[in-house]
């Protein structure tokens, strides 16, 4: 059976701790950016919001994971619950690219003409659109 290791415990605590002053910090990072990016229509401020965002819905898989990972072992777990701390990691990473794909996915062409090139074709530099958080963007041209 292997020995709960102390230093391990602390280790994790120290980790829980940051996690929480993360969310917050990264909340407050989301709140600023989103408001920035849409009073002053910039979509990538709007995108780097999202992506604080999710840092602060990642935080609690990320605590959790740490706080199941430092349990010691038991009869049902007899190595203990260190997994949990990459199962997290894992969910972590699926809720990234889950938000970069609805990040990108946000972006929308508000005008159905062809914008290639040639002599014919309509002015499209203005008609580029962004949807974030219920308003719809229109960057200053």
């Amino acid at each position: 059976m292997a020995k709960h290791d102390i230093s391990t415990e602390r280790l994790a605590v120290r980790g829980m701790r940051t996690s929480l002053l993360g969310m917050l910090a990264n909340l407050a990072l989301a709140l600023t950016k989103g408001v920035a990016g849409l009073f002053g229509h910039s979509f990538a401020l709007v995108a780097d919001g999202l992506e604080s965002l999710a840092d602060v819905v990642s935080g609690p898989v990320v605590y959790v994971g740490l706080k199941i990972a430092i349990k010691p072992p038991d009869t049902d777990h007899p190595y203990g619950h260190g997994k949990a701390e990459p199962f997290a990691a894992l969910v972590v990473g699926i809720l990234l690219v889950a938000a970069a794909v609805g990040t990108k996915g946000s972006r929308d062409r508000s005008s159905g003409e062809d914008c290639g090139a040639g002599e014919n074709a309509p002015d499209c530099g203005g008609s580029r659109t962004y949807r974030a958080g219920g308003r719809t963007i229109k960057p200053n041209r």
